[in-house]
């Protein structure tokens, strides 16, 4: 019996919003009516199909994709083959023992990259700089879209966005709020901002985040200031908190986040009332302390064919038991309880932080150790991952999202899996593999994670030879670096290493002995010209005299 000769059209679609593809399939190869009543329902029924009630370019914006992967999507139809095959290729290379990647740079000017976020539906990079000023630049082309004077943005100006609108701090204890010109004027200038509001605070702010319009800022003496800023900044409420350093402020709708010494303070975003410390006061056990071997260093040389090896993502392990210094130069780690937390997130049922001893705290229940304390053994783990022994602050820069946390430590980035909700990092050699990468010539000062990219700020050092000066002139550039996995960038010409749309320039140098180490510079991106010289011409000796 044929549904559609029997069964009014409605009854016939409900039959077919509750069949997989397969099924799907097999009845539009059936008969002509079964092909035309698909096709006149084709949004509806590849939409479901999809898991999704929207269109495809609403559904586009539910994800975060740093490759262009939705533009040529026509329909759900479309999109149903190739988003699947697409995903099952992304999921595939993150947990790849050789992950195919592309490398690309997004030059944000000759002022070092101190923060940025990333606008991944409109294709945009924030910036703010080490020496001051704010720039809006295009994410695929390198544009300058729109910018602010150095003279009237703080150096080191931290950086919050969320929906078109983004906070910065001005001098003293004031933040500036903006927002993206075109949703007011749909003619605006893309990438321009307009000036909002200023927001005043009676002592120093220590940290402020920024989501779903709602803005938390935590002062040195204990404030919270809680600003609705979904229209003209409206101050919600006013908390307190025990005084103390605070380091770092996560937030959820059920919880605030404060990295305070030497402990991890959760507390209730309507009263301010402490829920509970992270790590559990009470010791974890020994089974719950793991490690990763950090990857081997570049060390001094840098060879052409070496260029893919030092900057693409290395697959490490999880391993059982506490990490041990595996040389004599290699120094034992900071007792635990004299370490200090210096970030946090919280993603759903995980929380992550990083230590400046080089520790991550991985809990996959945070809510359910809050209630049960006894939770902390089944879901709470220490990984230690590597230090140098010196008191400077080696942790710090942290993003968790999407199922994953990436982290700087020392001189390299994470980006680590996170355990199924209610379980403990897996050893297993089938799991999914922490990928390596370097940090550059500097530490990172900001790092995100999309669904299939990592960005992070990477910093170069160059040298040139002057004919009018002996000394090598050793100068920086600090950009923003994102390392794709998506399976578009690797059929299009990127592959594993250099890849993509930048490729390694020719000329290599040697800057330096120890961490400096080697690296690729382009003569087009420094000014002054001068005579560009190979490593093998600069000695550690031109090094150090000119330092």
């Amino acid at each position: 019996m044929d549904p559609l000769t029997y069964f009014p059209p409605e009854l016939a679609l409900k039959v077919v919003l509750q069949s997989p593809l397969s099924a799907v399939a097999a009845l539009e190869a059936t008969s002509k009516p079964w092909r035309a009543f698909l096709a006149a329902h084709e949004e509806l029924v590849f939409a479901h199909l999809a898991g999704e009630d929207v269109s495809v370019d609403e559904a586009c914006k539910r994800h975060e994709f740093a490759a262009r992967c939705w533009e040529d999507m026509k329909g759900w139809r479309d999109a149903n083959g190739t988003q699947g095959r697409r995903q099952t290729l992304l999921a595939h290379n993150w947990r790849s023992e050789k992950p195919q990647t592309t490398e690309h740079t997004v030059k944000t000017g000759r002022n070092l990259t101190w923060r940025f976020k990333i606008d991944l539906e409109h294709r945009l990079v924030i910036t703010t700089h080490t020496h001051g000023g704010l720039r809006v630049t295009d994410l695929d082309t390198d544009e300058l879209l729109w910018s602010i004077p150095e003279v009237e943005i703080r150096p080191h100006a931290h950086l919050e966005h969320d929906k078109g609108v983004m906070v910065f701090d001005r001098y003293g204890n004031e933040l500036e709020v903006w927002k993206r010109a075109d949703l007011d004027d749909p003619n605006a200038p893309r990438g321009q901002f307009k000036f909002i509001a200023i927001l005043p605070h009676p002592v120093m702010t220590r940290g402020y985040h920024l989501a779903d319009n709602i803005l938390a800022v935590v002062t040195s003496t204990g404030a919270i200031f809680y600003w609705d800023l979904s229209s003209t900044p409206v101050l919600l409420r006013t908390l307190s908190h025990e005084p103390g350093p605070t380091g770092y402020l996560d937030k959820t709708p059920t919880a605030l986040v404060l990295c305070t010494e030497p402990q991890i303070r959760i507390c209730d975003p309507h009263t301010g009332v402490l829920q509970g410390v992270f790590p559990p006061p009470r010791p974890l056990p020994t089974a719950n302390v793991f490690s990763i071997d950090p990857p081997p260093s570049i060390g001094d040389e840098f060879l052409p064919n070496e260029y893919a090896v030092a900057l693409a993502l290395q697959p490490l392990r999880v391993k059982r038991g506490g990490r041990s210094p595996s040389s004599e130069d290699d120094e034992e780690m900071v007792p635990i309880e004299q370490d200090e937390w210096s970030a946090c997130h919280v993603d759903g049922p995980w929380l992550v932080a990083i230590s400046k001893g080089g520790r991550v705290l991985v809990c996959s229940d945070w809510e359910g150790v809050l209630e049960d304390l006894a939770r902390a053994d089944e879901t709470c783990a220490i990984i230690e991952v590597e230090s140098d022994g010196n008191d400077l602050d080696h942790g710090g820069w942290l993003s968790v999202r999407h199922g994953r946390a990436v982290f700087e430590v020392v001189d390299h980035v994470y980006v680590l899996p996170l355990p199924e909700p209610g379980t403990l990092p897996s050893t297993s050699p089938f799991a999914s593999p922490v990928l390596a990468t370097v940090s550059g010539a500097m530490p990172v000062s900001c790092l995100w994670l999309s669904e299939d990219a990592v960005f992070m700020t990477f910093a170069r050092m160059s040298v040139t030879l002057h004919p009018s000066n002996l000394m090598p002139a050793i100068s920086a550039d600090k950009h923003v670096r994102w390392i794709s996995l998506a399976p578009e960038d690797q059929e299009t010409g990127g592959g594993s290493g250099a890849g993509g749309d930048n490729e390694p320039p020719a000329r290599l140098l040697q800057v330096g002995p120890g961490d400096w180490g080697a690296h690729v510079v382009d003569a087009d991106e420094v000014d002054g010209g001068g005579e560009w010289v190979t490593e093998e011409e600069v000695s550690d000796e031109d090094f150090s005299e000119s330092e």
